[in-house]
């Protein structure tokens, strides 16, 4: 079955909030899944510095997915944004 995807870059401006609410207006028409796994605070820290960490699924939970799930950083200066499609 063909489909339809898209990688959305944002203007530089945009903020997280904005982005997550633009997405929202589009929640309808995407496949997204119903709920996220999140890793627990330490472990959620310890990723945001880059540290390298063991999986544990007792230190992950799920929760409601929210368009936010789809907005992520990235650093300009090391490229764009990309999908690979095989």
């Amino acid at each position: 079955m063909k489909r339809l995807g898209a990688v959305i870059k944002f203007k530089s401006n945009v903020t997280q909030e904005e982005a997550a609410r633009a997405l929202r207006s589009l929640q309808l028409l995407l496949d997204v899944p119903d709920v996220v796994s999140v890793p627990d605070a330490e472990i959620q820290e310890a990723l945001d510095e880059g540290r390298t960490v063991r999986y544990d699924s007792s230190r992950w939970h799920s929760r409601a997915w929210t368009p936010a799930d789809l907005v992520t950083e990235y650093d300009d200066d090391w490229g764009d944004p990309v999908w690979y499609i095989p």
